[in-house]
């Protein structure tokens, strides 16, 4: 049975969103299908909740509308060139967590070109969409049912080999007695890219790590600091560089293939909050 993560643009498709939503709930439940107006509790932080749902999902939907690609914000910029826009986020999270991306186009709306996309956006245009239309609704949502089982039978399979690998390894450590390897804190060094083109350059000794931050375009570190590892959670704390009084706090989560950091980072002299998501540079 699969999962769903459904992202949209409220000023763009919010009306087929939710009419998808309801038909994709009815076949799956509800608990299977995730929205962030309707599913993201009062008080919640955003970016944390959106991660985390994402982390469950076998697929993410992209419902895109005539108004998906060119919609802007009260200064007249292009939100998708906005590297903290939350359906940018969803979009690159997906593709670093390598879930499944399903692009449905909405009111005759054609697919974006890989041209007129940010960087880290341009694998969606390669992409084949699924359209949906007014005049046959339920036979379109009837297909894109069919796609999602059938891209949710591979997840199944896969889940259930990676259960047994796991099972068959924990079997042979309780066997030998070694449990040492399983209290080791996972790998975080090495450099990290932001979507918005800085740099993170992590060292790590055992659960603490220190932290340098390098600005896209000045090349200097501007942000530094330090953050110990729980598991797969850092708990980070940043500090500007150039500029006192500017102190962050936050958490960021490592994903399971060691690829991807995400999270949230907030400056605490006004409650700011800055979603985040880190790709590890693969090492040579």
């Amino acid at each position: 049975m699969p999962s769903v993560f459904i992202s949209y643009r409220r000023d763009d498709s919010a009306g087929e969103a939710g009419r998808l939503a309801d038909a994709l709930e009815a076949r799956f439940g509800k608990e299977r299908v995730f929205r962030d107006v309707e599913d993201i509790p009062a008080g919640e932080d955003f970016a944390r909740a959106i991660d985390r749902a994402l982390a469950k999902a076998d697929t993410l939907v992209v419902v895109i509308g005539r108004e998906w690609l060119g919609v802007r914000n009260a200064a007249g910029q292009r939100r998708l060139d906005d590297t903290q826009d939350f359906v940018r986020l969803e979009v690159e999270a997906a593709l670093a967590h390598q879930i499944r991306v399903l692009p449905v186009l909405v009111r005759g709306t054609p697919m974006p070109a890989s041209d007129e996309l940010p960087d880290s956006l341009r694998p969606l245009a390669r992409i084949q969409a699924h359209e949906l239309s007014d005049s046959r609704w339920d036979y379109d949502v009837r297909q894109l049912i069919g796609l999602l089982e059938q891209g949710s039978g591979w997840q199944a399979i896969l889940r259930k080999y990676r259960r047994a690998i796991l099972g068959t390894a924990a079997a042979i450590a309780l066997i030998a007695g070694v449990f040492v390897w399983s209290k080791q804190p996972p790998d975080v060094s090495g450099v990290w890219h932001l979507a918005n083109g800085n740099v993170w350059v992590v060292t790590q000794d055992g659960d603490r790590l220190t932290l340098e931050e390098t600005h896209r375009e000045s090349r200097e570190v501007w942000r530094k600091g330090v953050a110990t590892l729980h598991g797969k959670v850092l708990e980070v704390e940043l500090d500007l560089v150039f500029q006192r009084d500017y102190h962050y706090t936050g958490e960021l989560h490592l994903a399971g293939n060691g690829a991807t950091l995400t999270g949230a980072i907030t400056l605490q002299r006004d409650g700011r909050t800055e979603p985040m998501t880190l790709t590890r540079q693969a090492r040579e």
